[in-house]
């Protein structure tokens, strides 16, 4: 009997094949995603919380997870797991009560995974407005942000990271499709027989069912690479089939795509996102095409990408020039990417109006050695700001509609008919002024020109909506905003604000102060004017009684420490509001 024998050709052939084919099947292993719900928690001392990791990701892949914190009085339970597809392990978090730090206490939670990480937040003791705010845990889309994190508190980030985890190709997602059936069919469906529904329409298809739904809900199929138009068309030509439509991406509205905008607590926590549902200070329908909010402090990164295509001509009253620019003080450029940063630009972050319409008239006031300013640099600098004739200096242009001060000479009352005199003029010319409290932490009333009248002082929260300790009360406050706390967290993460740094062009930089808290008061008030122009521009009255109006007094905050309360841009806006926390009783209509 013969055997026949493959030649060497036909064998080496049918080896590659199988090399191929196994290298094929290796490289697409079904790949996990992650999700922590909820991504804060806020726990009594002799209390325990929990959250969830849960694997999203794609049938039949494995999440595997470990939970690292640099917080001693943090005990996690577990601390590592692994977990299939569709299914959630619960962790709790508990207290180590000897080691908790005196008054309330904030810290994070790292979740690290094959499918990139998270962080959750935790937040213990007494808490004046509740709990500590959080985002929405959202499914897929929440899963898919992969920002690196922020700078420590006074450190300097000169490139801005890319995203860590990769989106979905676009190949994949044109391959997925929602099929939805006839109502008459599903209803007359057991759910076993919905099932195989689901199942021959798939076969019929050539596709392959991912998830079958329940009911009226939609079946997940992905169609063949090798030939999805063939099987589109056999969808549709079922009788069963009521339509098909493609997985497409779903994107969070008014959410900017700036690299460290995940780390911007001060807008997500403070309603800036259901603002800017409304709007982003983009447009303005008003008689001048642009809302002009003047920064008047030190020195700005003239070359940082947030602020090049925001700037107009500014003007030197410390150094008498034309040259605004800074070569190492971070404070101007913070306090002006606060209010007006560009946003969405993949650059840094996201200034609260950081719309196109809304432009940084830069007037510098300090000198560029580091020292103090003068009163004569100061009260000249600041009738430019809104147009108002000054000797030896040329005509300012573009006439400020807000003015932020983030600047103070004390509480002497010597100050008052000083500032009274040219701030009258400013109220007249019909600009909005905005000035931090101070940063004494005493409850004697805030610093000239915050103390002034027709002035808006603004005093400081931290992230979890807490007077910070440094922030200035009583006489005189009018408003609270975010200015952050004075020190880092433990785990290195910007407690402070982070904003625009003064090298670089994409640089970022954390600080803390009432002078952080003041310029997200100008740029919701910019947001108004470019909003409603025939009711605010012009009108700093109006602006400053709608944002009194709407800011969030929560129980337990007093008028004398937090003024008419928190400012909420949303409510402000007419937006529907998120500002705040759960649990917090506002006091506004």
């Amino acid at each position: 009997m013969r055997v026949a024998q493959a030649s060497p050709w036909r064998t080496s052939v049918l080896v590659a094949l199988a090399l191929v084919t196994l290298a094929a099947a290796c490289s697409r292993l079904p790949r996990p995603e992650l999700l922590v719900s909820p991504d804060a928690l806020t726990l009594g001392v002799s209390q325990a919380s929990g959250f969830a990791v849960v694997n999203v990701g794609e049938p039949g892949s494995t999440l595997r997870f470990a939970i690292t914190t640099e917080t001693p009085w943090v005990l996690v339970d577990p601390s590592a797991g692994h977990v299939e597809a569709g299914r959630t392990a619960s962790v709790t978090v508990r207290v180590r009560e000897g080691q908790l730090p005196p008054e309330h206490a904030a810290a994070e939670l790292l979740v690290t995974s094959n499918a990139g990480s998270r962080i959750v937040r935790v937040a213990v003791g007494e808490f004046t407005s509740a709990t500590v705010c959080a985002r929405d845990s959202a499914p897929f889309t929440a899963a898919r942000t992969g920002h690196a994190a922020p700078p420590q508190d006074g450190a300097l980030a000169i490139a801005a990271p890319a995203s860590a985890t990769a989106p979905v190709s676009a190949d994949e997602a044109t391959l997925e499709v929602l099929v939805f059936h006839h109502p008459t069919v599903v209803a007359l469906a057991t759910p076993v027989g919905r099932i195989a529904l689901a199942s021959e329409l798939a076969a019929r298809a050539g596709a392959r069912l991912l998830r079958a739904g329940s009911g009226s809900q939609h079946d997940l199929m992905l169609l063949p690479a090798h030939a999805p138009e063939a099987a589109l068309a056999a969808l549709e030509r079922d009788a069963r089939v009521a339509s098909v439509v493609p997985n497409v991406p779903v994107q969070r509205l008014a959410i900017p795509n700036d690299p460290f905008y995940d780390a911007q607590w001060w807008s997500w926590c403070f309603g800036l996102e259901e603002a800017w549902r409304v709007t982003t200070g983009a447009t303005s329908a008003g008689p001048d095409a642009m809302v002009v909010v003047a920064i008047i402090d030190d020195g700005f990164n003239v070359g940082h990408a947030d602020l090049t295509p925001k700037l107009l001509p500014g003007f030197d009253f410390a150094e008498w020039n034309d040259d605004v620019s800074t070569s190492a003080s971070p404070h101007g450029t913070h306090v002006a990417g606060i209010a007006l940063a560009a946003g969405d630009n993949r650059s840094a972050i996201a200034g609260v109006a950081h719309g196109a319409a809304v432009r940084l008239l830069p007037v510098k006031v300090f000198p560029d050695d580091g020292g103090n300013g003068r009163l004569d640099a100061l009260f000249t600098g600041m009738r430019w700001a809104v147009g108002l004739p000054v000797a030896n200096a040329p005509p300012n242009a573009h006439p400020a509609q807000v003015v932020n001060l983030s600047l103070g000479v004390g509480s002497s009352p010597t100050m008052a008919s000083a500032f009274e005199s040219v701030l009258r003029e400013m109220r007249e010319r019909g600009a909005v002024l905005v000035a931090a409290a101070g940063n004494a932490g005493s409850g004697a009333g805030v610093e000239y020109p915050a103390r002034s009248d027709g002035v808006i002082a603004v005093g400081s929260v931290d992230w979890t909506g807490v007077r910070s300790g440094f922030s200035t009360y009583g006489f005189g406050l009018d408003l609270m905003a975010p200015g952050g706390a004075a020190a880092p967290s433990a785990s290195g993460t910007c407690r402070q604000v982070l904003s625009l740094g003064p090298v670089g062009a994409t640089s970022t930089f954390c600080l803390a102060g009432t002078s952080m808290a003041a310029p997200f008061v100008s740029g919701t008030a910019a947001l108004l004017i470019a909003h409603d122009p025939p009711r605010y521009r012009g009108q700093p009255a109006a602006v400053a009684a709608r944002l009194s109006a709407t800011a969030l007094l929560a129980h337990g905050m007093s008028s004398g420490e937090y003024g008419a309360g928190i400012v909420c841009p949303d409510a402000a806006l007419g937006a529907p509001s998120r500002c705040g926390w759960p649990g917090a009783t506002s006091a506004r209509p």
